[in-house]
């Protein structure tokens, strides 16, 4: 006689006590993939994408002693694939091996490009960083260009000390090389806008670096968003449109402004005073003159104008501001009064830099 059949309920489901129970998760049919089934394929996917983002960020790393624009396009690139391979460890070990193969590469061909190549190496990551986080605003750039532009600037400072000068003596020598490699020109024209072009490049020599560290900043963060916008990471569209200016870039501005024109009255202090105002001014005339392009390029996106021409307005709008000062102007009257676009303000109505 066959004894009765005994149920267990467990959940909603009734089972045979007299078959092995199947372990959770494996209720589907016979012949689709199980989560066990899944799991290599998808570990196996992982690995790739680690091994190529690390890859690139090993070879960008690499260059960096030589081409270092270049370098940030191409780590930022390995960054931002090893991090989309789904774990924390795999964006700290890109940051990892980008660094390493940058220092091993200095210290193979050009041991004296460390410093720079470490400061290239460590915003990169940075930039990465920022952007992976979503925290990559406007105020959070001008922070870390500015920052890359001291770090250059200390350096060669430390190298031109190491010399026997200061920075600025080495860089009026430098120049002074170059007026005479073009002193045999005979027309006086031409050596009338080289020694303009000179004393220009005497006063405004830090801005070489300060735009050196704009383009490397610039490099990195638009190829993290490109990135991670072709892997399906949400991004906010239009960066340049909603750029704004933090607070304190209109008060550089704005002092830069007055100390270059209170300079010729400091007799003691004159050439410091109009070096400093001047560069202090150019610097954050750079920042405003962008805000202002970014409510221009807003306003064509907003009439729908296409991408061709609005490339020529920035065109334009770069011209304006090289020749009247526009841009600048329009920035400042944006980040302080006017929001012409409607962005997250203060209390006070002023810019936050917030945006990005």
């Amino acid at each position: 006689m066959v004894p009765p059949r005994e149920t267990v309920s467990s959940l909603s489901d009734t089972i045979d006590s007299r078959r092995p129970v199947a372990p959770e998760g494996l209720d589907q049919i016979q012949g689709e993939p199980t989560p066990r089934d899944e799991r290599p394929k998808g570990a196996g996917e992982r690995c790739g994408e680690l091994r190529k983002g690390l890859g690139w960020a090993a070879a960008g790393g690499a260059c960096a002693f030589a081409r270092p624009f270049l370098a940030s396009i191409v780590s930022t690139y390995g960054i931002c694939v090893a991090a989309c391979a789904g774990e924390r460890n795999d964006r700290l070990r890109a940051y990892g091996v980008s660094m390493l193969s940058a220092l091993v590469a200095a210290t193979l061909f050009d041991v004296a490009q460390l410093p720079v190549v470490l400061a290239t190496s460590v915003s990169t990551c940075v930039v990465a960083e920022l952007a992976l986080g979503g925290r990559a605003s406007s105020g959070g750039v001008c922070l870390a260009s500015i920052g890359l532009a001291f770090v250059l600037i200390g350096i060669d400072a430390v190298y031109a000390q190491m010399s026997g000068q200061s920075l600025t003596e080495y860089v009026g020598q430098m120049l002074g090389a170059y007026g005479k490699a073009f002193e045999t020109s005979s027309n006086l024209n031409v050596q009338a806008s080289l020694e303009s072009a000179l004393d220009m490049m005497r006063l405004y020599w830090p801005m070489a670096y300060l735009v050196s560290a704009i383009t490397q900043v610039a490099c990195a963060l638009a190829t993290a968003r490109i990135t991670l916008r072709l892997r399906g990471v949400p991004q906010k569209e239009g960066f340049l449109s909603s750029f704004e200016v933090p607070l304190w870039v209109c008060v550089a501005f704005l002092l830069g402004m007055v100390v270059s024109i209170a300079a010729p009255h400091l007799p003691s202090w004159s050439q410091l005073a109009k070096f400093v105002g001047e560069n202090v001014l150019t610097a954050s005339r750079i920042a405003l003159c962008i805000q202002g392009i970014a409510v221009g390029v807003w306003f064509a996106k907003k009439y729908h104008v296409g991408p061709f021409v609005r490339g020529l307005l920035v065109v334009g709008m770069i011209w304006l501001e090289v020749s009247f000062v526009i841009m600048s102007v329009l920035g400042l009257v944006d980040a302080l009064f006017a929001n012409f676009r409607d962005l997250e303000r203060d209390a006070r109505g002023f810019a936050t830099g917030s945006q990005g």
